[in-house]
C-alpha cells in the first residue's frame, strides 16, 4: 500500500464513460510516483460547519484533492478544512459562471466578444425595451448562453428576431448573457490546455455537422493538430495567470483578422479528447506538476 494518497472528486451525476477513463489515467500516472488515488462523488462527502463555526469533513487525511466538480460550496469548505485543491475553489467558481469569467477578465487587456448580461429579474413585467437595446447593440445573428453549462450545451444561436424572442421568452428566470456572433470563427475554435501557466497541448476544433456553429467535440466536432499563433499563446498564458489556475482548458475564437478572442475558460476540462488529437500526455504532465507541488 502507498503511504501517499490523493483524492479525485466528481459530481454525483457524472455518468460519462470518458470521465472514468480520466480517473483511471490519473491513478495509473500517480502510481508511478507511489501515490494512491481514491475517487469519490460529491454526495459521498460531508463537508459542513460545526457548532463552533469550524469547517469539518468526513474525509480521511488526503495529501491533496483533484476537484473535477463545479460545486463551489463543497470546494470552499474542503479548503477551509485544510485540504489543498487542484484547482482552487475560487478559480472553479469563476470559470463555472460564464459571466463571472468575463467580468474577472474585464479591463485586463483580454479581447472577447461583445457581451451583455441579462439583468436580474423579480416578478412579472416586460423586458421588450431591454431586448431591443441588445439587438441594436449586437445585431443578428446573436449568441445566447446560460451562465452555467458544459460541453457546448446551453449555448444557442438566434438567427432572426423571431427565434431571438422565442428563446428569450423561455429564459426570464435563468441567468444568461448575450454575445455578438463571430462569423469568422463559426464552427471552429482553438482549445489550449495549460498546466502551471504553461501550454501543454492544443487542438483546433472544427464542427462537422452542416450549420453547426459550435465546435465542441461532444457536439460532433473533431480536433486537428495546428501550430498555436503567438498571440493566442500569449493570451492563454495571461488568462491562466489572472485566474490563478493550476490546470485549465481555454477556448479561443478567431477574430476577423485572426486575432484571438476569449470564448470560455474550463477549470476542469476533460483531457481525453485533447490527448487523442494532440498526441500529448496531458495526464502525465498534470500528475508530475501535482507531485512536485505537494511533495517537493
Amino acid at each position: 500500500m502507498f503511504e501517499r494518497k490523493g483524492l479525485v472528486i466528481s459530481n454525483a451525476f457524472t455518468i460519462w464513460e470518458e470521465f472514468f477513463h480520466m480517473v483511471k489515467r490519473l491513478q495509473d500516472e500517480f502510481a508511478k510516483f507511489d501515490v494512491a488515488i481514491d475517487h469519490k462523488r460529491n454526495d459521498e462527502i460531508l463537508a459542513y460547519i460545526d457548532e463552533d463555526g469550524n469547517a469539518k469533513t468526513n474525509l480521511e487525511n488526503y495529501d491533496f484533492i483533484i476537484y473535477f466538480d463545479k460545486d463551489y460550496y463543497i470546494a470552499k469548505l474542503l479548503e477551509l478544512a485544510g485540504f489543498k485543491l487542484f484547482n482552487n475553489a475560487d478559480a472553479i467558481n469563476i470559470c463555472d459562471n460564464k459571466m463571472l469569467t468575463h467580468l474577472s477578465l474585464t479591463n485586463k487587456g483580454i479581447k472577447m466578444p461583445k457581451t451583455i448580461n441579462y439583468p436580474l429579474r423579480y416578478g412579472a413585467g416586460s423586458d421588450a425595451g431591454f431586448h431591443q437595446r441588445v439587438l441594436k447593440e449586437l445585431g443578428l445573428p446573436i449568441i445566447i448562453k446560460h451562465y452555467y453549462g458544459s460541453l457546448g450545451e446551453q449555448v444557442f444561436l438566434a438567427k432572426d428576431k423571431k427565434s431571438f424572442y422565442e428563446m428569450t421568452a423561455t429564459l426570464v428566470n435563468t441567468p444568461h448573457l448575450y454575445q455578438e456572433y463571430i462569423a469568422s470563427s463559426s464552427g471552429r475554435d482553438l482549445r489550449i490546455v495549460l498546466i502551471d501557466h504553461k501550454i501543454v497541448a492544443s487542438m483546433q476544433r472544427n464542427a462537422q455537422i452542416a450549420g453547426e456553429f459550435r465546435s465542441n467535440i461532444e457536439t460532433g466536432g473533431i480536433g486537428l493538430q495546428v501550430e498555436i499563433p503567438p498571440k493566442f499563446a500569449e493570451m492563454a498564458i495571461k488568462v491562466s495567470k489572472i485566474l490563478n489556475l493550476d490546470y485549465c482548458g481555454l477556448d479561443l475564437l478567431y477574430g476577423e483578422n485572426d486575432e484571438p478572442l476569449l470564448m470560455e475558460v474550463n477549470a476542469n476540462a476533460y483531457f481525453s479528447p485533447i490527448e487523442k488529437y494532440s498526441k500529448k500526455d496531458v495526464a502525465g504532465r498534470y500528475v508530475k506538476y501535482i507531485v512536485e507541488t505537494i511533495y517537493r
